[in-house]
């Protein structure tokens, strides 16, 4: 059993390959029970009754690999996931019958833009990175300048929070766009130990929601680096954390200066959990792993809302904490005890995606997993993207709406004071693109830094402007 599947009739002095009658390549499980054969591999389960001569898909069982998680963020119901020999695929409804591909091979990294659903960014294995500007029927690829680049099996593409034009993608390096990958730069050395070896390269990137101009990134083989200056300059700061794989970077949805750092001890046959916490940008660390059980950690997740609520993704199941990692527990009784290699989080309607690594991906709210704190009662920040910008006289509004409610916008100085009232209305829960007119024939509003303001009572967002 390897990439194809053999049979011998005379105790191996010859071997036929039946690995051509329709079935999926790269085998892992066979199991004989009377005249039938039953065979697990990276495209499912099967079964044969002719001793693999002719092979049959089971397909009722959800035993897709993901390695990669992501959801649309103007239309959240559409999710997209990077699989194990099974391309990137997503759903346009959240059904569970409606996945369909729409990159091949190995699906890894993959990004929707948060303010264009019809760009995405998808990948298939050692950092073959594509872009599609029509809903992803379309891919063109992008990743020509780091071709060479010594890379990972997963190559890790993280998107600025404020600005979706701006990307940075991980070789043994880290590249930049700021045109949506039309063209990129080099913006480090290398940043792992420099062998030349798949396992030397970068695994994680991320980059802060409170300070883009803070990027993370780590390493198979240990390493971790963080940029303030958006990549121009970076900073080891592994001194601290165990030599380990680092499985992923985060960056804190509230204070600039705290990251997270999860490494997996897997490739080392070492199965102790790895969760570390820094508040001064990875100078010192805490290792707040706790009473997680030992078991390597994939991935981790942060509440966009509550400070201290953390989410890790184990080699088995899914573990939660609500006072930042002092005391772990088990958070997701309908996820098997499965290796969790992805962890989305959509902010808006505090949806939760987790993809497993054989059993498929499952959704919930975040609140009915991590409980002991009640939702908020105080007003949840929307995300706003405008475009264009800079603007002459006329731009574009988008923006997630989690309910129907009535909506102000307003256009405000950099000191608050009020310059235009541009909407004023009920908006129905979803997606919103509202047109933006700054100033009219009776109003001349000047060149200038502006702040576009959006109030629905329970949701509120702004976004600055530069008016030219």
């Amino acid at each position: 059993m390897g990439v194809s599947l053999y049979r011998t009739e005379n105790g191996g002095s010859s071997w036929i390959d039946i690995s051509n009658s329709g079935i999926h390549v790269d085998h892992h499980a066979m199991f004989f029970t009377g005249t039938s054969i039953l065979e697990g591999n990276d495209g499912g389960f099967y079964r044969s009754t002719n001793n693999g001569n002719i092979w049959n898909k089971i397909n009722n069982l959800p035993l897709t690999q993901f390695y990669a998680i992501d959801i649309d963020y103007l239309t959240p119901e559409r999710i997209y996931g990077g699989t194990q020999d099974n391309n990137t695929i997503r759903t346009w409804n959240g059904g569970i019958n409606t996945w369909e591909p729409i990159l091949g091979g190995d699906g890894m990294y993959c990004l929707v833009d948060y303010t264009n659903s019809d760009r995405i960014y998808c990948e298939y294995q050692y950092g073959n990175l594509f872009r599609s500007d029509d809903g992803g029927y379309n891919m063109n690829y992008i990743s020509g300048p780091m071709s060479g680049d010594r890379v990972n099996w997963s190559a890790p593409l993280a998107m600025d929070p404020q600005s979706s034009s701006t990307l940075y993608f991980g070789t043994y390096r880290v590249w930049k766009t700021t045109n949506y990958g039309d063209s990129w730069q080099s913006v480090s050395d290398d940043l792992t130990h420099g062998i030349d070896h798949y396992f030397y390269t970068l695994t994680t990137i991320d980059v802060s929601p409170v300070n883009p101009s803070i990027v993370i990134a780590g390493s198979g083989d240990g390493l971790v680096h963080v940029s303030t200056n958006g990549g121009l300059t970076w900073q080891n700061i592994s001194a601290g954390l165990p030599e380990r794989w680092v499985t992923r970077v985060k960056a804190d949805p509230f204070d600039a200066q705290t990251i997270y750092v999860t490494l997996s001890g897997f490739r080392w046959d070492e199965p102790l959990p790895h969760v570390f916490k820094s508040i001064n940008l990875g100078q010192t660390w805490t290792n707040i792993s706790g009473n997680l059980p030992e078991l390597p950690v994939n991935d981790i997740a942060l509440d966009p809302d509550f400070p201290g609520k953390v989410i890790v993704g184990t080699d088995a199941g899914l573990y939660g904490s609500i006072n930042d990692g002092q005391s772990w527990s088990w958070i997701w009784d309908g996820l098997p005890a499965v290796a969790i290699c992805a962890l989305k989080i959509h902010e808006p309607t505090r949806t939760i995606v987790a993809g497993t690594y054989g059993l498929s991906s499952y959704k919930a709210n975040l609140d009915d997993i991590l409980t002991g704190i009640s939702p908020a009662v105080n007003s949840k920040k929307i995300a706003l993207s405008a475009f264009p910008n800079p603007v002459q006289n006329q731009t574009r509004l988008r923006f997630y709406l989690p309910a129907e409610c009535t909506v102000s916008i307003t256009l405000t100085g950099m000191n608050g004071t009020p310059v235009q009232t541009i909407f004023q209305g009920n908006l129905p829960k979803g997606k919103q693109d509202i047109p933006v007119v700054i100033g009219n024939e009776n109003h001349t509003i000047p060149p200038g830094v502006y702040i576009l303001k959006v109030d629905g009572g329970s949701f509120t967002g702004s976004i600055k402007i530069v008016k030219v």
